[in-house]
């Protein structure tokens, strides 16, 4: 899946994303390679359904806490 946005809006994406689904941000410019990644960096959701234009993610297993922080 393309990340969305452009820039900083991109990265802030990708860290919504990654606290709604209890993972991480993987980027070399966080010093995260994708070959240095384990399954407990990877965040988990009942459902995610992808098309061309959308992904939802349904019932994330982040923190109910840190998501809130972020809305």
């Amino acid at each position: 899946v393309k990340a969305p946005g452009f820039g900083d809006r991109r990265k802030a994406m990708l860290e919504d994303i990654a606290i709604l689904t209890g993972g991480q941000v993987i980027s070399e410019d966080l010093g995260i390679k994708l070959e240095n990644v384990g399954l407990n960096m990877l965040g988990r959701a009942k459902k995610v359904s992808i098309s061309k234009e959308n992904t939802t993610i349904v019932d994330g297993a982040g923190k109910k806490a840190e998501i809130q922080g972020r809305v």
